[in-house]
């Protein structure tokens, strides 16, 4: 077996879930949801966390939108990797969540493919209504990421 460099390790899982990531935010844009009414574009994040081992608790913290998935790779420092995937109203996408939450979604799918190089923790947090009141407040508030390194 060929022994490879972490930096191409992680440079072949990206081009593995490239394709997937731009795919993503090509439907997010599509198909934009307002604040607190992310319901398509959290589900098909979550589908696409599901299906790369993470497990998922949805809805998360009381936001129906809202998840968090986690991918348990022993003991270990543990990171978190934050998504945004609402739209503006009236203007969709123009802030750009689409294409955020596209490749936070790819960061942790490449990573999940080489969970053989480190230990931890890796947590992905669903973050809805970021136009308006930003639930990673009230995530925060409720201790979300007070166990992150």
């Amino acid at each position: 077996m060929e022994h490879k460099a972490p930096e191409a390790l992680i440079q072949q899982a990206i081009k593995k879930h490239h394709a997937t990531a731009v795919a993503l935010s090509d439907d997010l844009y599509a198909h934009p949801e307002l604040p607190d009414q992310e319901f398509r574009s959290s589900q098909k994040i979550v589908e696409l966390l599901r299906n790369a081992g993470f497990e998922v608790e949805y809805p998360y913290l009381g936001y129906p939108t809202g998840f968090r998935a986690v991918l348990d790779n022993g003991e270990g420092p543990s990171a978190a990797i934050l998504t945004e995937y609402d739209a503006l109203p009236g203007l969709g996408h123009a802030c750009g969540h689409n294409a955020h939450g596209s490749m936070s979604v790819l960061a942790a799918l490449a990573l999940s493919e080489i969970k053989d190089q480190f230990k931890g923790k890796l947590y992905v947090f669903g973050t809805p209504a970021e136009e308006e009141d930003g639930a990673k407040v009230g995530m925060a508030a409720q201790g979300a990421f007070d166990d992150m390194d």
